[in-house]
């Protein structure tokens, strides 16, 4: 019998640069932390700043921790579902997918 399971929710939040986005994320963190929600979160691989998901003005070693992968594509939801996870973070929403060596 299959087992079945609902994937989880993605969250992306979007503005324009210096506008807190990657600090309203971060909100996110505390609350599903809190309350024991299964999440995981992920960064592009084209942004190299610095690890991890950390708003502006947090020590560094407040950063967030984060999986880097290259596009959405690479995160298998089913995955995590089955693992528990029902919400997906993604920071630096215009860097996803981007190769910059396109063909």
């Amino acid at each position: 019998m299959a087992e079945t399971y609902h994937l989880p929710d993605v969250t992306f939040i979007t503005g324009p640069m210096a506008s807190g986005k990657t600090a309203r994320l971060s909100e996110n963190f505390g609350r599903f932390e809190a309350t024991g929600v299964g999440y995981r979160a992920f960064k592009p691989s084209l942004d190299v700043r610095e690890e991890g998901i950390r708003p502006r003005g947090f020590p560094k070693d407040m950063a967030y921790p984060s999986e880097v992968v290259d596009s959405m594509a690479d995160i298998d939801a089913e995955e995590l579902a089955a693992k528990g996870i029902t919400a997906i973070l993604g920071d630096e929403a215009h860097m996803w997918g981007f190769k910059p060596n396109r063909e």
